[in-house]
């Protein structure tokens, strides 16, 4: 009985130990040089948020222009 009040102790003390580790690491990790930042996050006081809004509106065109590509030789073909 005992046993296992000490085995669930050191479970949770592992959890909540490596639940600050990752918090610490993130803080320490810094974003790369090229990467921007949107408009919106310019002035956001969060120094370890980045949201990737601009990249995501990229790939969003680029998979515009590929499926016109694909539309386009789909209509050579028939």
């Amino acid at each position: 009985m005992i046993l296992n009040i000490y085995i669930q102790a050191a479970i949770v003390i592992a959890v909540i130990a490596i639940f600050f580790l990752s918090l610490f690491l993130n803080w320490k990790t810094k974003a790369p040089k090229e990467a921007e930042l949107p408009e919106q996050c310019r002035f956001c006081p969060s120094d370890t948020c980045i949201i990737k809004i601009g990249d995501a509106e990229k790939k969003k065109e680029e998979l515009r222009a590929v499926l016109e590509k694909c539309e386009e030789s789909d209509e050579k073909t028939d």
